[in-house]
């Protein structure tokens, strides 16, 4: 599936101009990945994809994601793996997480300037969109608990607290992956974006922090 990056994000039958975005599987990246023309000396796969990471490639950068399932962060994670250069970013995907995103894009954003670098930070920002009422719900339950604890100890208590702790560690990590991840963009070592569009990398790793923060504080 290939999207024209243009005020919105317009789906295309073949592959648009740049900047553009595809979404491929893993079949399907093997048989049509020379065509892209990108430098990449790094393999480009989703086997084995244990974190969320970018490399560096002599003509293009290279990485995958992993992400936790926001209703249920003890789940196994969705896992995927790009390539990008200054022409677009290809995504390669099995699990249909790449697709739920964009689609999540598509239905809401509009822009005034379209370019790559706005389409990956709200990429990124789609990934953690409802994270910060994900924070709230377990504020609320361990509150909950603490106000339960007083009145009445019930063994599943501790048991409860400590998913919890689990789930915040889980996600206190993927927030450093992801923060990571927006350096290395923000560092643009192969001058694929625009310096004023650095901004966007800078602001997405502000998010960031906070959310980093805000896990760290729930402890």
């Amino acid at each position: 599936m290939y999207y024209k990056i243009g005020t919105t994000l317009e789906k295309c039958a073949d592959r648009p101009s740049a900047p553009y975005v595809a979404v491929l599987t893993g079949a399907e990246w093997t048989e049509e990945s020379a065509s892209f023309d990108m430098g990449i000396e790094l393999e480009v796969s989703t086997a084995n994809v244990s974190s969320t990471k970018a490399e560096v490639n002599y003509d293009s950068l290279t990485g995958t994601f992993s992400i936790p399932d926001r209703e249920n962060i003890s789940a196994p994670d969705a896992h995927f793996a790009f390539a990008l250069d200054e022409k677009g970013i290809v995504f390669i995907d099995d699990s249909g997480a790449v697709s739920k995103l964009i689609d999540g894009i598509a239905a809401s954003k509009r822009w005034k300037v379209p370019c790559l670098e706005r389409f990956i930070y709200d990429f990124l920002e789609q990934i953690v969109h409802r994270d910060q009422q994900v924070m709230e719900r377990y504020e609320a339950e361990l509150d909950d608990i603490e106000h339960a604890i007083m009145t009445d100890m019930n063994d599943s208590y501790p048991r409860r607290i400590n998913q919890i702790r689990s789930d915040l560690r889980d996600l206190r990590i993927h927030y450093e992956q992801l923060m990571d991840l927006g350096q290395e963009l923000e560092e643009n070592e192969n001058n694929f974006f625009k310096q004023d569009n650095l901004r966007y990398f800078h602001l997405f790793n502000q998010r960031m922090e906070l959310l980093h923060d805000i896990a760290a504080s729930l402890r």
